[in-house]
């Protein structure tokens, strides 16, 4: 049981741990759709965006959407008459067009964050998109939210890994009692 729990430590210890600063979406590629007045429509098709490398996505000269590997940013500058229009869907989806990445968790707001009457509600998250809805505000403002996708804790691998080899060194002696 001793060589079975140093063996297992020393597994642990040579399995690489990921740094805090690891990537989520960093040189993925994306789409960002401005969708209105559903869900469905959108008025334009965006290009790729290569997260990373690609500026801010300018949306008829009302809009701009920033995607970077662990936020994606709206910013609206329609002026300060501008109203979103009460439909189905106004708004911002970032899209896993591909199915590239490991799936979205959660988008949480920023505190960044500047557009007033923007809350969580507004917010829906999908394995494969995060849908942005800002029908009915008014005016103009700053959007941030933190992207978190299905990336597995470098101490959780670690701990499958070893939890694998400690029952499969269990089975080997079991069996060898056995015979």
């Amino acid at each position: 049981m001793k060589r079975m729990l140093i063996v297992a430590l020393a597994l642990a210890a040579a399995v690489p741990t990921t740094p805090a600063s690891a990537t989520y979406l960093l040189g993925a590629t994306v789409k960002v759709f401005y969708n209105f007045p559903s869900l469905s429509e959108s008025p334009f098709f965006p290009a790729d965006t290569i997260v990373g490398t690609s500026g801010p996505t300018l949306y008829n000269g009302i809009a701009s959407a920033t995607v970077d590997d662990r936020t994606l940013t709206l910013d609206a500058f329609c002026g300060p008459g501008c109203v979103w229009e009460s439909t189905s869907f106004n708004g911002f989806v970032l899209v896993d067009f591909y199915g590239t990445l490991p799936r979205f968790q959660n988008a949480m707001i920023n505190p960044a964050t500047s557009y007033a009457g923007f809350d969580a509600s507004r917010i829906i998250v999908n394995e494969d998109d995060i849908q942005v809805n800002w029908q009915g505000l008014t005016g103009n403002g700053h959007i941030v939210l933190d992207i978190n996708v299905g990336v597995p804790e470098p101490q959780s691998w670690t701990m499958l890994i070893t939890g694998f080899g400690l029952t499969g060194a269990a089975m080997r002696r079991r069996a060898r009692r056995h015979a």
